[in-house]
């Protein structure tokens, strides 16, 4: 039985796993073995330039939150790219990574969120 498990950049080598998910919109000049850039399964770029604007207010998360997790529910791209992981993560362990060191302040971590609530195991890092 696969899993999901979340990471930033500098734990990737941490983990094992059966495939690794790089899941930003623009993986600059990262160079890792089986690192495979994963776009769908990033913010979109209008919520991208967003939070580059807001990071620094105090709740930009909640705001990015909501409109990350209507994504997830209403972006065809995205939506299917949970509903895959979903199926893939029956059989398969699955790393998904990006750039942020607080999974907690991240889409990395709502998308680990929505993947448990269907019942995936999912180790967040």
């Amino acid at each position: 039985m696969g899993k999901i498990i979340t990471c930033s950049l500098g734990r990737v080598k941490d983990f094992e796993a059966d495939a690794k998910y790089f899941i930003v919109l623009r993986p600059g000049k990262v160079n890792i073995p089986g690192l495979r850039h994963h776009p769908e399964l990033a913010p979109s770029s209008e919520l991208f330039l967003w939070t580059q604007a807001h990071k620094h207010e105090p709740d930009w998360f909640t705001t990015y939150s909501e409109w990350f997790r209507r994504d997830m529910r209403e972006r065809a791209g995205l939506r299917d790219a949970i509903d895959k992981l979903e199926q893939d993560a029956k059989v398969k362990t699955i790393l998904l990574v990006c750039f942020c060191a607080d999974v907690n302040a991240c889409h990395r971590g709502l998308e680990a969120d929505e993947l448990a609530r269907r019942g995936v195991e999912v180790l967040r890092y």
